[in-house]
């Protein structure tokens, strides 16, 4: 708690499928795949520090999380911090929350160029650049910039990860590639055997080690979504017409967002 003391909100963001009879895929177009042809995504965001919802929106399957990535935009504030993962991984938006004196902290996306100064004309190799530098260190951090166009001032912290973690993400990477029909890089087998983070918070309130530990807040959105499905069961939605559909998830929300807050205000109490 004392890492977070800082930041009048902690926000994390992410979103839940929900699969439903394929005869609505015109009303809720789904992500296609393996999955079903209608689906619904719950997108949810979250203030950690008052256990209050932030924000909820309804989409189709199809929506891209990128796409969603800048609408919290309208309503951070300054000082706030951020937490999401890859799927919402947005330039502009990190480029925005510094320009407001806001925080955020995520994953580094693979194909995103790196520069070791503001004007830097090529963007550095990251590996060679560890392997060079990083001293054979568990943990490094390296003050960079990120994007292109953006040239974000960010600290990079890199973990490096157990022999047997990282084999087995590579794994699990050559094995999703052979199901998409794609190849893969060497390049990124060897981004694999690190786990990279990217934040605009001070070194005076984050000590490197402190980074990773915090971005496992972020679980805590995928507890509330597992307790939703669980107890609420806002997954099961039966039945063929899209105001059906859409009159089950608005009510399992209405009473999950007066449940959460009973839960907040007798832990509030609990704790007073």
């Amino acid at each position: 708690t004392a890492w977070l003391e800082s930041f009048p909100r902690v926000l994390l963001q992410d979103n839940t499928y929900i699969q439903i009879h394929e005869i609505m895929a015109d009303a809720f177009k789904g992500s296609g795949g393996n999955a079903s042809a209608a689906g619904v995504k719950v997108d949810y965001s979250y203030d950690v520090k008052s256990e209050k919802a932030e924000h909820i929106a309804i989409r189709q399957g199809a929506d891209s999380d990128q796409g969603f990535a800048e609408d919290l935009a309208a309503r951070v504030q300054k000082g706030d911090l951020v937490i999401r993962d890859l799927g919402y991984f947005c330039l502009n938006f990190f480029a925005y929350l510094t320009s407001i004196g806001a925080y955020f902290l995520s994953r580094l996306s693979f194909n995103v160029n790196v520069y070791l100064t503001a004007d830097a004309d090529e963007p550095v190799k990251l590996i060679q650049h560890i392997n060079r530098f990083g001293n054979g260190d568990k943990t490094m951090e390296f003050n960079v910039f990120l994007g292109q166009k953006q040239r974000i001032p960010i600290r990079l912290i890199v973990y490096r990860l157990p022999s047997d973690v990282y084999r087995k993400r590579q794994k699990a990477a050559i094995k999703a590639a052979k199901r998409k029909g794609r190849g893969i890089s060497l390049s990124y087998l060897k981004f694999l055997k690190y786990t990279f983070f990217i934040t605009n918070v001070p070194a005076t309130l984050w000590s490197m080690e402190a980074v990773g530990t915090v971005y496992r807040l972020r679980w805590q959105v995928e507890l509330v979504f597992k307790n939703w499905k669980s107890l609420f069961q806002i997954n099961v939605l039966k039945g063929t017409r899209p105001e059906r559909i859409l009159c089950l998830i608005y009510g399992r929300l209405i009473v999950i967002l007066v449940v959460q807050r009973l839960l907040a205000l007798a832990s509030a109490q609990a704790v007073s």
